[in-house]
């Protein structure tokens, strides 16, 4: 289980790193209610992406390098204010060369929305997003791993040391009357937490190659805590 978690946050953190560059940094972070109307949390996983974007006049902005889908859906990458709200809450902020954004992910030919991710840097804003997410779908899964045992590798291969692991947390939740799952992964906490919301429509065939290609499945084997 370890080497699962620990893989799914090299993932997450190497397409962190590749989100923003040179931005300024917000000195706080404010979490304010927005009655806009775009909302993350209303999606049905059904819109034309490119429809929905263009009535709100946002454009994709640069795809990471490791920014990546699965065949035959492309990606919609956006930091806009505009977008990022998620059940009436601003979720922008901007943390050195990381900003917040949000990942679209929908068909190359149909243009429909199939999923979404989420990226935040603050620990106030995930915590927030937690709560929010726990008001709309039942929580079914969440294991936080703190790093004890085992050796852990940095990218260049070199082992990490126990005070400079990064405690890692995994979280699902199930919304049955609209078919979503929330996957929620957190690398880190504080000024270093990297958190990644994940929302699919699990029984479709995007959403279960998805699952396959964040490696989300091993959770289903594994114990989770109370909740």
């Amino acid at each position: 289980m370890k080497n699962y978690l620990y893989v799914l946050f090299l993932l997450g953190v190497a397409a962190c790193n590749q989100s923003a560059k040179n931005e300024g940094d917000k000195s706080s972070t404010d979490i304010k209610s927005d009655t806009g109307d775009f909302d993350l949390s209303e999606l049905s996983l059904s819109e034309n992406l490119i429809t929905l974007m263009a009535a709100h006049a946002v454009k994709s902005e640069p795809i990471g390098a490791t920014d990546n889908t699965v065949f035959g859906y492309e990606l919609f990458n956006t930091s806009s204010p505009k977008i990022l709200r998620f059940a009436k809450t601003d979720f922008t902020k901007v943390a050195g060369r990381n900003k917040n954004r949000v990942l679209f992910h929908y068909n190359e030919q149909t243009k429909m929305l199939a999923g979404y991710e989420l990226q935040l840097y603050d620990q106030v804003q995930t915590d927030q997003l937690i709560k929010l997410i726990g008001a709309i779908a039942k929580p079914t899964f969440k294991q936080t791993e703190p790093s004890k045992g085992g050796i852990e590798l940095d990218e260049n291969g070199d082992e990490i040391t126990p005070e400079k692991r990064r405690r890692a947390t995994f979280r699902v939740w199930e919304d049955h009357n609209k078919g979503l799952s929330y996957f929620l992964t957190e690398s880190g906490t504080g000024k270093d937490l990297e958190a990644r919301l994940t929302v699919l429509k699990g029984k479709t065939k995007f959403g279960q190659d998805m699952i396959t290609l964040k490696l989300f499945n091993w959770y289903k084997n594994a114990e989770s805590e109370p909740l």
